[in-house]
């Protein structure tokens, strides 16, 4: 694997070393449990200082971890989509606001499609999708089941400048090479719109404190940005980057405990304290980790 930003090769030093056999690939659980989870060997870029994955697996099983596995169904936001609702809802508000329309929006990675219902609601006309995992579409409403492509993004499948916003939350650090996947999105945007991504900011607090246990470092993740990176990646690839900023997380008090880094007996304990005390469904707003940005697409 080149860097992804500076497409430097075998010029890095080893952050973690490997510690899953891919012939045990798909006993790889969820993120959480406050322990290392399966991961490639994680290395740091020696030049621009992207941290990323190095190498990963075959082009094959990574088709069957999101086309046929349902691990990342079974992530903790399944049970706290209102709240992720209102969170993403906020932030696109405030994208909207540099696009003189709101009729066309693609979310890639969209998962069940939670978010393209609030998008209607939010006065889109046309909403559309991409998610490759057969899980999460099982659980689509019917209604929206044909504006959702069971695939990775393709470019190609998509009317050249055709839309005026694409949001992609927590799909940036998954794919293999990010800037061809940036380079996609420039070309279905309208001259002038807007992209809205969310990802795990790698210089977080809560990074620094878990180590190789921060729950994203685990093999489905490959790239790895902080603020400086994230906004350099964005601009190489041809967008003019209006804000990068943290993202407050909204979620119950138990759901920030189960997502914590601390050992499983500790988190069990925990929940059953705030069930006595009957605390558990409190909701907490933090900033421990995430990151977005908003891009344009140039107008001339």
């Amino acid at each position: 694997m080149d860097c992804p930003l500076c497409r430097k090769k075998e010029e890095f030093s080893v952050l973690y070393e490997q510690n899953f056999e891919p012939a045990r690939l798909f006993e790889v659980s969820s993120p959480g449990g406050g322990k290392v989870l399966p991961h490639y060997r994680i290395v740091k870029c020696s030049k621009c200082g992207v941290i990323y994955s190095n190498p990963i697996l075959s082009a094959e099983l990574m088709h069957d971890i999101y086309y046929e596995g349902d691990f990342l169904v079974a992530q903790p936001y399944v049970l706290e989509t209102d709240n992720i609702n209102k969170a993403y809802s906020r932030l696109l508000r405030k994208a909207i606001r540099l696009v003189p329309s709101k009729k066309r929006l693609l979310d890639i990675g969209c998962g069940n499609g939670f978010f393209l219902l609030r998008c209607l609601e939010e006065g889109f006309k046309e909403v559309y999708g991409v998610e490759p995992s057969k899980a999460a579409l099982a659980q689509t409403p019917q209604d929206l089941r044909g504006r959702i492509r069971n695939d990775v993004f393709r470019p190609s499948d998509f009317t050249e400048e055709s839309f005026d916003i694409v949001c992609c939350f927590h799909v940036l650090g998954h794919v293999v090479d990010p800037n061809i996947f940036l380079a996609g999105i420039h070309t279905c945007l309208k001259k002038g719109g807007i992209v809205l991504a969310l990802t795990h900011n790698i210089n977080s607090w809560l990074s620094a404190i878990a180590g190789e246990s921060w729950s994203p470092i685990y093999m489905a993740h490959i790239s790895f940005f902080n603020k400086e990176t994230l906004r350099k990646i964005f601009e190489k690839n041809g967008f003019a980057v209006h804000s990068v900023f943290d993202v407050a997380n909204s979620h119950s008090l138990g759901q920030w405990i189960l997502r914590s880094p601390f050992p499983s007996s500790m988190k069990r304990v925990a929940v059953f304290v705030l069930n006595i005390l009957h605390m558990r469904k409190i909701r907490l707003t933090l900033k421990i980790g995430n990151m977005g940005i908003i891009a344009q697409k140039p107008l001339t």
